[in-house]
């Protein structure tokens, strides 16, 4: 990794002018403080900032990017000007219409330019003027013939300004038996300045320039006198042969440069196609839509320019999806569902229409002629879109039994109601299914029935939540509230009669490792518990539950959680409870043992 080097940002002066140099560097100093107080007083927001900084240029856009406030970015944009350069802060100013900080700016501006006005050369000699870091900035080297006391600082500028068309910064100026000035430009304007340079370089050569450089290429160096008038004794041809000489290697040296400037330019422009530029490009998302199975194809990202009109953008996906453009119809989801045909609109238009819920637009596209001639509500896309985004998936556990056909995708008044999507292996019997959210619980029943095997009034749907099973007993409710990918269990039993409960029955089973496992649902109503001992019998024999019951040797108890709790007695009514265990017993039942029991809570007592 390259470490930045930083320099402080200095004009040195002699001992005699060194209040005035102070007084210079205060006042740079009060114009940054007050100018910066403004700006905190103004109710900026930090994106809002952010996002200037990072469109005047990439590599701001950066280093803002690790400012967490306010006052942090106030450091960067001081950090990025100079005693003489304070252009990012007056832009910065400008753009938020921050008026009160102007006249700040305007003044320090005045006093700089009289400054500069009156700043002898030897005062700068062998001092840095600029920070702008060595490897994004080319180099530019001006030796003049020049007394450093003849001359001021703003005669450099004056004649930099001319000849690069105020391009170039200046960064150092040294000397030994002449001036030395070497300057700095941004790569990216190195094909315009090096051009402009050679095409001026008769005013250079006025001012009394000796030698010019760029980067490691020296384009002009002036003859020796002594050399010239040595040449000019011995042969006038020679001189001007060697003049010749000197007029073509300049001449060569400006092809050379027009090619590299070439070859950097198409880099540059390859880079540029290949980078996004976040402010003109946008992401896009294409789901193709198959109008012969009503198949909505995955979401593939596609990038387009924002100025990009609808017909440029069905071009685009034409393209790259192999769709005719020409009856192509585009719908977007916003709010609501949109069929997009006027051609002229932009995509920028589009994403800020307010119809749009996310940062990318999701585009749902088809290719038919004969669909794309009706009406957007009369079509099949809009048919098929209207499925997909009232679709939801649902888990659902079936009973043990034998299914029929359910590969077939059912239909209804044209739309889809449910699809099998897979199912897993027959003893646990469990299947995922796509349907319509707005179809009712009556519906959803008839759908599964092919897959169960008895008639919609003989199994019972439950909803997962959590841990708990919850009974989905209205017909009539929609599917709207459950989310996608909820889990459903279908047990085989009819629907709850008026004064009927249901109650999940548990086998306990006394010294063995599973001490209790799940054996069936079964309905009762207000009878005693001797009767309800006899259905539990016949309906575990009907439903094949692999236990031995007898009606005098087993006992029924109340579960809570997974505690034991009251035992029933025989001549008892069974009470409303979800929860009871059903305990076989190795000896006779007798109703003075099940009395001892309570008794003694906790403990089973055998007699």
């Amino acid at each position: 990794m390259i470490e930045k080097q930083q320099f402080e940002v200095h004009i040195p002066v002699s001992k005699g002018l060194l209040a005035d140099f102070t007084s210079m560097r205060m006042s740079y100093g009060k114009m940054f403080y007050h100018v910066g107080k403004i700006i905190k007083q103004k109710s900026l927001t930090l994106e809002e900032i952010k996002e200037f900084l990072s469109c005047c240029s990439t590599v701001l856009g950066n280093k803002v990017e690790q400012c967490s406030d306010i006052s942090s970015v106030l450091r960067l944009i001081r950090n990025e000007c100079s005693l003489t350069d304070i252009e990012l802060l007056h832009t910065v100013v400008e753009e938020m219409d921050i008026t009160e900080a102007t006249r700040y700016i305007e003044t320090y501006r005045t006093e700089l330019k009289e400054f500069c006005k009156s700043l002898s050369i030897s005062l700068c000699l062998k001092e840095r003027f600029s920070c702008i870091p060595h490897l994004r900035c080319e180099t530019v080297t001006l030796i003049f013939d020049w007394e450093p006391e003849e001359h001021v600082l703003k005669d450099i500028k004056d004649i930099l300004s001319k000849v690069s068309g105020k391009l170039l910064i200046v960064k150092y100026i040294e000397t030994s038996t002449s001036i030395s000035v070497t300057c700095t430009f941004p790569f990216s304007d190195v094909g315009f300045t090096v051009l402009r340079m050679i095409e001026n370089i008769h005013i250079l050569m006025r001012q009394g320039l000796k030698k010019l450089t760029i980067g490691n290429l020296t384009l002009w160096r002036r003859q020796d006198v002594r050399q010239k008038e040595e040449i000019k004794g011995k042969d006038i041809n020679l001189l001007q042969l060697t003049e010749v000489i000197s007029y073509i290697i300049l001449e060569e040296a400006e092809y050379r440069l027009r090619d590299a400037i070439c070859s950097k330019e198409k880099e540059t422009i390859k880079l540029k196609l290949e980078i996004p530029v976040i402010t003109s490009l946008m992401v896009s998302e294409i789901s193709v839509v198959d109008l012969s199975t009503g198949e909505v194809g995955p979401a593939k990202p596609m990038r387009g320019e924002k100025g990009w009109t609808i017909g440029e953008l069905k071009q685009c996906i034409g393209e790259k999806f192999d769709l005719k453009s020409s009856c192509m119809r585009l719908v977007h989801k916003g709010h609501d569902v949109t069929d997009i045909k006027n051609a002229g609109s932009t995509l920028e238009k589009i994403f800020n229409s307010g119809n749009i819920i996310s940062p990318c637009i999701k585009f749902f596209v088809s290719s038919d002629y004969k669909d794309y001639m009706k009406k957007f509500n009369d079509s099949l896309m809009y048919r098929y879109i209207d499925i997909h985004f009232n679709s939801i998936l649902l888990n659902i556990t079936l009973p043990p039994q034998p299914e029929a056909a359910h590969n077939a995708t059912t239909r209804k008044n044209g739309g889809i109601i449910m699809k099998i999507i897979s199912e897993g292996i027959r003893e646990k019997r469990k299947v995922q299914v796509e349907v319509d959210k707005r179809i009712t619980l009556a519906q959803l029943k008839e759908e599964l029935v092919p897959l169960i095997g008895v008639p919609p009034t003989g199994f019972i749907v439950y909803r997962i939540s959590g841990y708990k099973e919850n009974e989905m007993k209205d017909l009539d409710d929609t599917l709207l509230s459950i989310e996608s990918k909820s889990e459903l269990i279908v047990r085989v039993g009819r629907a709850l009669q008026k004064g009927e409960n249901r109650i999940k029955l548990y086998l306990l089973q006394v010294n063995n490792p599973e001490f209790c496992k799940f054996m069936m649902e079964s309905i009762v109503a207000k009878i005693r518990v001797r009767e309800f001992k006899k259905q539990i019998i016949e309906e575990a024999k009907i439903q094949g539950i692999d236990c031995v019951l007898e009606l005098d040797k087993m006992r029924l108890r109340v579960k809570i959680g997974g505690s034991l709790g009251t035992v029933y007695l025989d001549d008892e009514l069974i009470h409303a409870c979800s929860e009871i265990y059903v305990e076989p017993l190795k000896g006779q039942y007798t109703a003075q043992n099940d009395l001892l029991v309570r008794v003694i809570f906790g403990e089973i007592v055998e007699s």
